[in-house]
């Protein structure tokens, strides 16, 4: 299975001051640069701004903001992982209600035994009215140490399959967030692809 690298990302839930995030200060304070790239993208009649420094974006948002890797090698990783805990060093006193650190991956073969996994009583019941099937997923909520891991598997219109993995956990301060990420990305990122292989047999494409 290959990385999906858009779902490479940290998400802080909370109530986020975006009159703070602005470029000049994320670019000074956060990313302690000169400049940074700026995306806006206008989607359902909403504007949202992207900011990227190397190989690091942050997408600032009300209600979330969501850092994300942009490579698939662990130092990127690290780069993604401090930056939202700069973030939350930065402003402690921003209501910060959860976060997650988010993996995904892909494969266009479906694996036999996965394909099994799907194959509920009702899949011949819903051919036999003439109805197809465009997509089907499969979530397990799973206790993971002091959080829970939500794992995703999906069955898309051409029969490949998307694992995504949300290793989430609700906090009740900017500092606890922190702590819930430092030090964490690398070590989720392998322990979630050890779980993937012993328990279903998918194994990563080394892209690094």
């Amino acid at each position: 299975m290959r990385d999906v690298l858009q779902d490479r990302t940290i998400v802080l839930l909370g109530s986020w001051n975006m009159a703070i995030l602005n470029p000049g200060w994320i670019a000074k304070e956060l990313f302690e640069a000169d400049g940074i790239e700026a995306e806006i993208a206008i989607a359902e009649g909403r504007t949202r701004l992207k900011y990227r420094h190397e190989d690091v974006s942050v997408n600032p948002q009300p209600s979330r903001v969501v850092v994300s890797a942009l490579s698939v090698s662990d130092e990127c990783l690290q780069r993604t992982e401090a930056a939202a805990a700069r973030l939350l060093e930065l402003l402690p006193i921003t209501p910060v209600s959860a976060i997650g650190i988010n993996f995904g991956y892909s494969q266009e073969q479906l694996p036999e035994n996965i394909a099994k996994i799907f194959n509920t009583a009702d899949v011949a019941l819903i051919g036999q009215h003439g109805l197809a099937i465009k997509q089907s997923n499969l979530v397990r909520h799973l206790t993971f140490e002091d959080r829970e891991l939500r794992l995703r598997l999906t069955i898309t219109e051409d029969l490949s399959l998307r694992v995504h993995l949300n290793y989430h956990k609700a906090v009740a301060h900017a500092n606890e967030a922190r702590d819930a990420i430092l030090e964490k990305a690398i070590v989720y990122r392998r322990k979630g692809e050890e779980l993937l292989r012993a328990i279903y047999g998918l194994e990563r494409e080394n892209d690094e």
